[in-house]
């Protein structure tokens, strides 16, 4: 059975009719290539219109199938067409079924809350399955599109989509594969500084400190994203300390505190939790802990102090130090 389940062909056949058409238009005129590509991107755009309305659309998904089925059995000549089309389908899938995942798992909680609400002392009952994400369409596509196009320029944005379907599908392996080819045949990428953070969380989990360490330095180039650039420092800073190299996880950490506080008008700088959100209160809180525990390794409040008598005073020491 499909992963979206069974549809009547009549539904939609209208639209599968003029996808169709328009397809074997640009299949036996190549002299119409651009023009021919606007109306597929047209195509993609109809079937994507709604995401929501997507996944609760039987016909649009019946289309995407036929589409599938279509694009694979032609344009034999028209290579880079092909490949644009496959590359389009694995990203439809990939938000279909993401979508499908999300509103499963919104189901899901409404239920458990529903049920922990009622307050009732009901008979035991087998509980309901969490949900899963099912990129198994997605999947099979990229790897049709890797599969036919290996030396494709625009592949990087599959490999990436890839290894997150394999990652999200517990398939941890492949998609540490598919992050390693990335960052390896596409070193510009604009995918780089995210292939190689999630490498690091990989390597990370897996206990490959060394590993990691190097992947999450290769993830601090993209500094237009500011909460990344974050989270890698973090990272870092966690993956010294268990290499224990406790002077870059201190420094790492300490960085991270000058940088969240906030600089009154006389330009002191101060740590008021109360002025941040919970979330970034909490991240703090870890951050400054952390920070302690690795200062504690290299001899406690004298490190400290040597530190800020380089770095400069701060109205948040008393704080460190208490």
């Amino acid at each position: 059975m499909s992963l979206f389940g069974i549809v009547p062909m009549a539904r939609s056949l209208p639209f599968i009719m003029a996808l169709t058409g328009l397809l074997a238009a640009c299949a036996t005129k190549p002299d119409l290539y651009y023009i021919e590509q606007g109306k597929i991107n047209d195509v993609v755009r109809e079937v994507l219109s709604s995401q929501q309305e997507a996944v609760r659309n039987p016909s649009k998904l019946e289309a995407l199938r036929e589409y599938e089925s279509y694009i694979l059995k032609h344009f034999a000549y028209k290579d880079e067409l092909k490949a644009e089309a496959l590359h389009r389908l694995g990203d439809l899938y990939m938000k279909m079924e993401d979508a499908i995942y999300r509103r499963r798992a919104g189901a899901y909680a409404a239920e458990q809350d529903r049920a922990a609400g009622t307050g009732k002392t009901l008979p035991p009952v087998k509980p309901a399955a969490r949900p899963k994400v099912d990129h198994t369409r997605s999947i099979a596509v990229y790897e049709q599109l890797l599969k036919l196009y290996p030396t494709r320029p625009a592949n990087d944005g599959a490999l990436y989509q890839l290894a997150k379907g394999y990652y999200e599908s517990q398939q941890i392996e492949k998609a540490i594969v598919m992050m390693e080819r990335l960052l390896k045949n596409f070193p510009k990428s604009s995918y780089r500084s995210e292939a190689s953070f999630r490498l690091g969380e990989f390597y990370f989990e897996a206990g490959l400190f060394k590993e990691a360490a190097a992947a999450y330095e290769a993830a601090q180039g993209k500094k237009d994203d500011p909460t990344l650039v974050e989270i890698v420092r973090y990272k870092l800073g966690w993956t010294y300390f268990q290499l224990e190299d406790f002077p870059r996880a201190s420094e790492l950490f300490l960085a991270m505190i000058d940088q969240r506080a906030i600089q009154d008008r006389s330009g002191k700088k101060r740590l008021d939790l109360n002025a941040y959100t919970e979330r970034d209160a909490a991240l703090l809180k870890e951050v400054v802990a952390a920070s302690l525990l690795a200062i504690d390794y290299q001899g406690g409040p004298a490190h400290l102090a040597a530190h800020f008598k380089k770095t400069g005073h701060r109205e948040y020491e008393e704080l460190l130090y208490r």
